[in-house]
């Protein structure tokens, strides 16, 4: 019977959690309570504030997955779902900063989905020829989410993966 309660216990401790942001709201499934990073700029648009969010998930067998949030807060006027091309151009320069930034890659794909109902745009960059990055960048008004899972390119395929992406929700309901 001990032995039982034990086993409970460890596979409920190592159970993902719901995580919700003060600051950052939204909600999403994480690994572990995450690693915080709060950054300030200052710019030629105004001051940038960036959140990061990351989380290691040690249940893994092999090597571990990174799951990363990033949300970035841009001046209010600085709106980037307007009309004009600003949310495509800096997915277009993330991704290409990503590219360039990583030893031996490569774009896998690139496209769009809707994420919490939301226009955004996903890309999968092969690395160091076993690793990858799954990157989905959200736009929300002058919010941008960055949803990053850094893992093998044989391990990127994993329910813990889908439920990271499919479990993100934007909620302004406390702003």
């Amino acid at each position: 019977m001990k032995s039982f309660l034990y086993l409970f216990l460890v596979f409920f401790a190592l159970e993902w959690q719901y995580y919700e942001s003060d600051q950052g709201y939204f909600k999403v499934y994480l690994p572990e309570s995450p690693t915080k990073n709060d950054q300030e700029l200052d710019t030629d648009i105004g001051n940038i504030k960036i959140y990061s969010y990351s989380a290691v998930d040690k249940k893994k067998e092999k090597d571990e997955d990174i799951y990363v949030v990033t949300h970035t807060i841009y001046p209010e006027d600085f709106i980037l779902t307007g009309a004009d091309s600003t949310v495509e151009y800096m997915c277009q320069t993330i991704k290409e900063g990503l590219l360039n930034q990583l030893q031996d890659s490569e774009l896998i794909y690139s496209g769009k989905e809707k994420i919490n109902g939301i226009e955004s745009q996903i890309f999968l960059v092969k690395y160091e020829s076993t690793n990858s990055i799954k990157t989905a960048l959200i736009p929300f008004e002058n919010h941008l989410y960055s949803l990053q899972q850094i893992s093998t390119m044989e391990g990127r395929l994993n329910s813990n993966a889908d439920k990271f992406f499919t479990s993100f929700k934007i909620d302004f309901s406390k702003k």
